[in-house]
């Protein structure tokens, strides 16, 4: 499913670097944005902050 995602979210249908070693940097390169996609998915919530002239 994940390299699914990439295809469609990603528009990831073909190499735009040429070799090995382009094909293999280009596909890292996307992997990270979807790690870093999921990463800030997963973080918690915000936690409004209080006015301290309220609780005075």
């Amino acid at each position: 499913m994940l390299f699914a995602h990439m295809k469609q979210q990603f528009r990831f249908r073909r190499l735009k670097l040429r070799g090995l070693a382009g094909a293999a940097e280009e596909f890292l390169m996307v992997a990270t944005f979807q790690n870093l996609r999921r990463l800030i998915r997963m973080r918690p919530p915000d936690i409004p902050k209080t006015c301290r002239a309220a609780t005075a």
